[in-house]
């Protein structure tokens, strides 16, 4: 485990204003923790992989997990993978963890890539750990010399085998398919939408979900609201750096359970800030976030987000897709699934009016119809 720097809660603004960093996943032990689980929805991702993970360790023949894990951007994966990764290594498991983004071009990219970045990750960390292990160098050699195969053209491939064959004495025929060890893949959470998902991966993805703190119905989630306060409450001294204590839990609401949102809204607050955040402050932070989401929402989109606004759901057509991707629609699992438009997204202007317009269409209609059955 990582040595955790002791932390303090901030007491000025400048303290404040790093505390809520959005970009910092927590590392195990780390005094900000909250543990978001129970109101995120009746699944512990994290013991539920190292469950996964833990009971393949009696099955004949050996099997590995292949799991993928969705979520929203800045939903906290970043920050469960590595209490999974903690909780794997004191059972024992070598854990290799990195982040493909930073190794790879994800715009241009395949899985024989993919394999390459985690095989040069494998050699470093394990390189780096107090285990002292060797990796052969020739078998790296020969890996690479195979993930070569995957990436050369079609109608390359059988001269290149050739050569390949007598030169370095690579048997090509040699099937590669994936590495014999457990893997969790992160994905957007748009890969839901792909209707090819169960034929590579025949369980669907574990999923994050948002915080509750709105239910389904519109009213407050007190118990999700008190939770979500409480990821403020570790990092800053809210006594002394709010000036109205209902400030913070604006920015809860505000951020519609989604952490990297609450602490960017905590952020925001701050810029608006001399020396204590105070109630102007929070409602700038609150418009700020609002202006940031009426960029992405377009008017092409309004009659989709009517939808999901109206029956509290995500539709599994693919044109919904990149809504929960841009966090316009945020998803909830708490009892049945179900979903709803971000709170700033519901807070544009171009979203208002669409709604006031499609609720005064539906007045007049229900009006015509009530109309029609007096006369007759």
């Amino acid at each position: 485990m990582p040595e955790i720097i002791p932390f303090q809660r901030a007491t000025n603004i400048t303290e404040t204003y790093y505390a809520v960093n959005p970009e910092q996943p927590l590392q195990p032990g780390d005094p900000r923790y909250v543990d978001l689980a129970p109101w995120r929805g009746s699944e512990h991702v994290v013991n539920m992989i190292a469950q996964r993970i833990i009971r393949t360790e009696g099955a004949k023949p050996t099997q590995h997990l292949k799991q993928l894990l969705a979520g929203h951007r800045g939903c906290g994966k970043s920050t469960e993978l590595l209490l999974l990764k903690d909780r794997l290594e004191r059972e024992d498991y070598f854990v290799v963890h990195y982040d493909a983004a930073l190794e790879i071009d994800m715009n241009d990219t395949d899985y024989a890539d993919l394999l390459l970045a985690t095989m040069r990750q494998l050699e470093l960390q394990v390189r780096q750990s107090p285990l002292e292990l060797k990796l052969d160098a020739s078998r790296l050699d020969d890996l690479a010399m195979r993930l070569a195969l995957v990436t050369i053209e079609k109608e390359d491939r059988n001269e290149v085998e050739t050569a390949l064959e007598t030169e370095f004495r690579v048997e090509p025929q040699i099937p590669f398919k994936a590495p014999p060890c457990h893997i969790i893949y992160t994905v957007p959470i748009s890969i839901y939408f792909n209707e090819n998902l169960t034929k590579v991966y025949p369980d669907l993805p574990l999923m994050i979900p948002m915080i509750k703190v709105w239910e389904e119905n519109g009213r407050i989630c007190k118990g999700g609201l008190d939770t979500l306060h409480q990821v403020i409450t570790q990092r800053v001294d809210v006594a002394v750096m709010f000036e109205d204590g209902k400030g913070v839990d604006k920015l809860c609401l505000a951020s519609g359970g989604h952490i990297r949102d609450l602490l960017l809204l905590a952020r925001y607050a701050c810029d608006y800030s001399a020396e204590r955040i105070t109630p102007a402050a929070v409602d700038k932070a609150i418009s700020a976030l609002i202006r940031q989401y009426d960029r992405l929402v377009k008017d092409a989109d309004l009659p989709r987000l009517i939808k999901v606004h109206r029956e509290k759901r995500l539709p599994g057509d693919p044109e919904y897709s990149f809504l929960p991707y841009h966090l316009i629609v945020l998803e909830y699992q708490n009892g049945e699934r179900w979903a709803d438009l971000h709170p700033a997204v519901q807070e544009t202007r171009k979203f208002r009016e669409a709604w006031d317009n499609e609720s005064s269409k539906a007045r007049k209609k229900k009006t015509a119809k009530g109309s029609r059955q007096t006369k007759r």
